[in-house]
């Protein structure tokens, strides 16, 4: 079987892939495209390629689904986030693998604010509500000083025209899901664990 380099969604890099089917397009006065159905050979993600031959001799290649540069986190599959946050944050990961910074900083934004007021309330403002998110034990002064910025990153691309970089975005999620992980994700685990800790030994009274 013919076998091509490709980039693969599941294992984030490019990997060998199987060439399951190819065809030729309808060719155009444009260009002539090529369809390539391919299988990575390490994980068996299925994903097809799009190779555009132009008239002024380039080549351009297209990959559907769009390659994933960012691991959506297991514990998101795992239903520990319910609906409709679980949804709102694998939007988020579909519009950063798409290209759509701008969109998933908005996402962002939203999922940040959602989370708060299921905690806390709605205390009216973005800053109100992160001052009684902090104040309730949910986050440190260090990670409410991080969502803030990340709060204006989103504000700025709906009313600034700000658009992020790759970069920007990374640092988005790394911060929002050790959030969203230390709320819903750990805090269970760790209470799972103290249930299968022994219990401690009383010390009987010295005489």
């Amino acid at each position: 079987m013919k076998t091509s380099r490709a980039p693969c969604s599941t294992c984030l890099t490019n990997t060998e892939h199987n060439v399951l089917y190819s065809v030729d397009g309808r060719s155009d006065d444009f260009c002539d495209p090529h369809y390539d159905l391919l299988e990575c050979a390490g994980c068996k993600d299925i994903s097809l390629r799009l190779t555009l031959k132009h008239i002024d001799d380039t080549t351009s290649v297209h990959y559907f689904p769009s390659p994933a540069s960012r691991k959506v986190p297991d514990w998101l599959y795992e239903g520990n986030i319910a609906r409709p946050l679980g949804s709102l944050l694998h939007e988020i990961y579909q519009a950063v693998r798409g290209g759509q910074f701008r969109l998933a900083i908005m996402g962002v934004r939203a999922l940040i604010e959602q989370v708060m007021i299921q905690k806390v309330g709605d205390s009216g403002t973005f800053v109100k509500n992160l001052d009684a998110f902090q104040h309730a034990g949910y986050i440190s002064l260090v990670q409410r000083d991080a969502l803030n910025d990340i709060l204006d990153a989103g504000h700025a691309a709906i009313h600034r025209a700000y658009e992020p970089k790759t970069k920007d975005i990374q640092i988005a999620l790394d911060i929002t899901e050790g959030v969203l992980a230390a709320i819903f994700v750990h805090a269970d685990a760790a209470k799972k664990v103290s249930e299968r800790v022994p219990a401690r030994r009383k010390t009987p009274d010295r005489p």
